[in-house]
């Protein structure tokens, strides 16, 4: 077993034949973020903005950006304390079936929008999963998208949904929407974490070609800590710590954008089953999983500043673990093949 000085080396060297260009400096371009700790919930206790700067003070130092579902309450600070961190947001306005509540949502984001924090916001995101659970039309949903764009905050606008959803509905979306935002969950079609870094950027080239000339980003991609099984997908850190090392080498292969889901465990979460609270990376007493470590190490040798980046062919295991990424993508064990050429005028801000 080779020495940790030698493993140090070797990633030090890895950094260094870098040809990949990247966002930033920081090991994850996005992250989903909800603020609820134990004991809070949407409709109940919110959490404090202390507890929200205590979260943004993890996050920082690994992520770029966070992705955000709710515009009202607790949640209108976030964008003037991702400011005061350093993150960048694109935020979301949740809708629901209730019209009222959904026109006060995106009331609050516009104004989010043009208000004083406006400089942290990125992107403007309409309703999530809308047309999975049929909230509202999609007539409807559009409209909301058109009040957003039409209000003349000059920041993008866009929806997410699964990428099936997304990609079935791209002739009346691609008009309105500035960027999109596909999910691709492995574990919900029953895939292993071994899979799920091939499964994602499956998903992500069938809803790439649906929409030509606009940006698509994984909006939500991730592997549960712990729950109920769906043979072959079995949740544990292990798998995904896994899933997490593979998404980043991956990601960074094929110039794929996505935003992982998600930050941190919510026990509110726990209606959806066992699962649903065990989807972060770190714990809700906020200490870290093993998948936060893959960030660390994966994420950062692959995206340091100053210079243009990537893995070259021939680069070693010692380098870059047991997996490599062959040319589709696909994890297999030995000596890495990881390489990506942008198309013309790709562009990874």
């Amino acid at each position: 077993m080779k020495s940790p000085f030698f493993r140090a080396a070797a990633i030090a060297a890895l950094a260094a034949v870098c040809l990949v260009p990247s966002l930033s400096a920081k090991a994850l371009e996005y992250i989903c973020y909800s603020p609820y700790r134990d004991g809070q919930q949407p409709g109940g206790a919110e959490p404090t903005e202390a507890q929200i700067r205590e979260d943004f003070k993890i996050l920082a130092p690994l992520v770029k950006g966070i992705r955000t579902y709710a515009s009202d309450g607790i949640h209108a600070q976030i964008p003037k304390l991702a400011l005061e961190a350093g993150l960048e947001v694109h935020m979301g306005a949740w809708i629901g079936k209730d019209e009222n509540a959904n026109q006060a949502q995106v009331n609050a984001l516009i104004a989010l929008a043009k208000g004083p924090s406006a400089a942290a916001i990125k992107g403007l995101i309409v309703g999530n999963e809308v047309l999975l659970r049929q909230d509202v039309t999609k007539a409807r949903l559009i409209e909301y998208i058109k009040m957003v764009k039409n209000a003349g905050t000059g920041i993008p606008v866009t929806t997410a949904d699964i990428y099936q959803r997304i990609g079935d509905n791209s002739a009346d979306l691609a008009p309105v929407v500035d960027y999109v935002l596909c999910h691709v969950h492995p574990y919900w079609e029953n895939q292993s974490a071994e899979n799920g870094a091939a499964h994602v950027l499956k998903g992500w080239n069938l809803v790439k070609a649906k929409y030509p000339g606009k940006r698509v980003i994984v909006g939500e991609t991730g592997f549960p800590s712990a729950g109920q099984s769906r043979s072959p997908a079995i949740p544990s850190e292990a798998a995904q710590a896994r899933f997490t090392e593979d998404l980043i080498k991956v990601g960074a292969a094929n110039g794929m954008s996505f935003m992982l889901f998600t930050s941190f465990d919510e026990a509110w979460k726990g209606a959806e089953g066992p699962v649903g609270a065990n989807w972060g990376i770190w714990r809700t007493n906020r200490t870290e999983k093993p998948a936060v470590a893959k960030v660390r190490l994966y994420g950062t040798a692959i995206a340091l500043p100053g210079r243009t980046r990537g893995i070259r062919a021939g680069a070693t295991e010692e380098a870059l673990g047991a997996d490599a990424v062959d040319a589709s993508g696909r994890m297999r064990k030995g000596t890495a093949v990881f390489s990506w050429i942008p198309e013309a005028g790709a562009s990874r801000r």
